[in-house]
């Protein structure tokens, strides 16, 4: 079965924005290995109401969007309304989605790891972070906002989440210092680079549609493609144009959309130019052709900014085999890069005067630039291939899968208040408890006052389920749970005995009942065969007397009924069809596999099912009380069955009881060793 994955960031397909695009490639290249899912924003194209649908499948990925507000993106007060309300729809909506065993936050917006990290608090789940751009760095470079006490503690905040990864994923080694400089564990943080489709954009070296239509066929073309946002300080390259105006044969071009383009436009006004061409974005079947239409492409990067983000367009640029100039610091990577491969020309950032001395040395020298374009092109192929870099990321992700399987239902003081309001809440609720991921990504609906609802990693009654059925059920296994509480059991057993295998959950009480079919009816357990049967089970068949305890204990069986010596518990005692083991073969397949955890009435049942224990011969696991241990033992001799050597101990499960355990038993024609120990 496939690790489920759940990601979470505003832009996906059919955004045009680079991260959007980006994810959409990332997460269709990954369903060969899991199931993906996306907690997506609306579509930021233009659309109607009507044109988008809250779930819906792609590729092999389910999205789940949310409504939220889209104000303009020029305007920072209804930019960051537009954040904020995509984050609490987010919230509201994450806890309804199927249960993910992996929760990937990206930082669009840069809240989201808050989101997730609540979520990973609630449901147990591994919490990987994906960073395109590291915030509140970023703002804080760009002089957006001050380095203030409120920053610092953001900054503060945001990087406790990523030190409670199970993984940190950054595209360039420049992000990972960063981390590493705030004491997150070098283990723990990957690099994986962003990368072009270099299938799908692939140099256009003549009949260029992009620069027919824009009418650019003689004139020496310096481009830039991509968002027109806060992160690209572009106005200098609108500087470098106003110096180079009056030379005819240089076009500037910008293409994108994004917060400054109204103010990069009214520059150009201002200025007088008309050297400078802004387009919209342009479809992604017709990227080969802009990306190629350009003789120079313009990649900015401050010395602020090379230490939060790596520009993503520098995948598409080296695909369509196009030199580019930079002004990125001499420390960054983007200039290591650019010198070492010999793929473009390096600047001085702040100074428009050398990005026009550059400019015009590049339409000089069309041989050094075609070179650099044949070199970009082979870099693209050899480092920045989607291949590369979905396999680097599926890897990652497989190897939080597997750490995560060591992993128990956590308890934090969030789960502990809320246990203790719960149990003084009359008429308690339920909790849906995700499982070990080790055990898919099942989930189990429990009574908030069931001691397995807030249970900590050292509950032995939890560990001694995990071990029974991971030890003791095999594939194709017909299990029956007799009087498992919460159906808990009935949900491992299950997944261990896989499509073939079937699970008949009998449980006395109606509510609980209920519960056990709610919980098999959820859509994380969809696939698993599980039939419930609300009665008890006895040495005859009758109608038994059931007395549910008060809150916060188990529930008792009808065993004292039957056996004459019942104990009135509640002031409205209910009835419930008692049956045998036996009697049951007539409408359900016998099983190979009994577990029996109904106290006081283990030999009561046993009693009842001769005729299957001495025809069919299924493994038997018995929970007693120490006790009982000597006449289960006899029982069970007396049917030809052999003890495991040695039992689990399920610790005392209610004050002033004696200790309770797990008696595995084998019919002795079967040999011990084809049955692992459950001790």
């Amino acid at each position: 079965m496939k690790p489920r994955l759940l990601f979470l960031n505003r832009s996906y397909w059919p955004d045009t924005e680079a991260t959007g695009q980006l994810l959409t490639a990332l997460c269709e290249g990954l369903t060969d290995q899991f199931d993906v899912h996306v907690l997506a924003g609306q579509p930021n194209v233009p659309s109607t109401s009507t044109d988008w649908k809250n779930i819906e499948e792609r590729n092999g990925v389910t999205i789940h969007r949310v409504k939220h507000t889209t104000f303009s993106k020029r305007n920072m007060l209804q930019k960051g309304i537009n954040f904020l309300s995509f984050v609490r729809a987010c919230q509201k909506q994450i806890r309804l989605l199927p249960q993910p065993d992996v929760v990937v936050f990206e930082t669009d917006p840069f809240l989201l790891p808050f989101v997730a990290d609540r979520f990973h608090r609630y449901s147990g789940c591994s919490m990987v972070g994906y960073l395109q751009d590291i915030y509140p760095d970023v703002a804080v470079a760009l002089e957006k906002v001050g380095n203030n006490r409120a920053i610092r503690k953001l900054r503060s905040s945001l990087f406790d989440i990523y030190r409670r990864c199970s993984r940190m994923i950054v595209l360039s080694k420049d992000m990972k210092q960063l981390l590493l400089e705030s004491e997150i564990p070098d283990e723990s943080v990957s690099i994986i680079p962003n990368w072009a489709d270099t299938q799908q954009i692939v140099p256009v070296e003549s009949s260029n549609r992009f620069r027919r239509k824009f009418r650019l066929e003689k004139k020496f073309v310096a481009m830039y493609s991509g968002n027109l946002g806060l992160t690209q300080n572009l106005e200098e390259f609108v500087e470098a144009a106003a110096i180079l105006q009056d030379d005819t044969e240089i076009q500037f071009v910008f293409v994108g959309q994004g917060a400054r383009k109204k103010t990069l436009q009214q520059q150009t006004e201002s200025l007088g130019l008309s050297n400078i061409l802004f387009c919209d974005y342009q479809p992604i079947e017709e990227l080969s052709h802009s990306l190629s239409a350009a003789d120079l492409h313009l990649l900015p990067l401050t010395a602020g900014l090379s230490r939060c983000l790596m520009p993503s367009k520098l995948y598409g640029i080296l695909a369509a085999g196009r030199p580019f100039l930079t002004n990125a610091p001499e420390t960054s990577e983007l200039f290591e890069l650019t010198k070492s491969h010999h793929v473009g020309f390096t600047v001085e950032a702040g100074c428009p005067s050398a990005i026009a001395e550059a400019v015009r040395t590049a339409k000089t020298d069309r041989a050094t630039l075609k070179n650099m374009g044949q070199r970009a092109r082979q870099l693209a192929e050899d480092r920045f291939t989607k291949t590369l870099s979905v396999s680097a990321f599926a890897k990652s992700l497989q190897e939080v899968t597997r750490e995560s399987s060591k992993q128990v239902i956590p308890t934090t003081r969030t789960t502990r208040l809320r246990k203790a309001i719960l149990k003084r809440v009359p008429g308690h609720g339920v909790i849906r408890r995700r499982l070990p991921p080790k055990f898919g990504r099942r989930s189990c609906y429990i009574p908030a006052n069931s001691d397995t609802a807030f249970v900590n990693p050292g509950f032995t009654e939890f560990k001694s389920l995990i071990r029974i059925a991971s030890e003791c059920i095999r594939e194709g296994d017909r299990i029956w749970d007799i009087g498992g509480t919460t159906g808990l059991f009935s949900i491992l057993a299950a997944h261990q005995a896989g499509h073939r295998g079937n699970v008949l959950s009998v449980q006395p009480d109606p509510n609980l009942a209920a519960l056990i079919q709610r919980t098999s009816e959820h859509a994380d357990n969809r696939d698993l065969t599980i039939d419930v049967l609300c009665a008890s089970v006895s040495a005859e068949t009758k109608i038994a007397q059931i007395c549910p305890v008060e809150q916060n204990q188990r529930y008792r069986s009808p065993a004292e009924v039957l056996n004459g010596m019942q104990t009135v518990l509640a002031k409205q005692p209910q009835f419930s069809p008692a049956t045998t083991l036996d009697s049951m073969l007539s409408v359900f397949s016998p099983p190979t596999f009994i577990r029996i955890d109904v106290e006081d009435a283990q030999q009561l049942i046993l009693e009842g099912g001769k005729r299957l224990i001495e025809e069919y011969r299924p493994r038997i696991c018995v929970i007693v009380e120490e006790k009982q241990i000597q006449s289960v033992k006899a029982i069970l001799s007396s049917f030809g069955y052999d003890l495991l050597e040695s039992s689990l101990p399920v610790s005392g499960r209610e004050a002033g009881r004696q200790d309770v355990f797990n008696m595995m038993s084998v019919p002795s024609e079967q040999p011990l060793s084809q049955l692992a120990s459950a001790a």
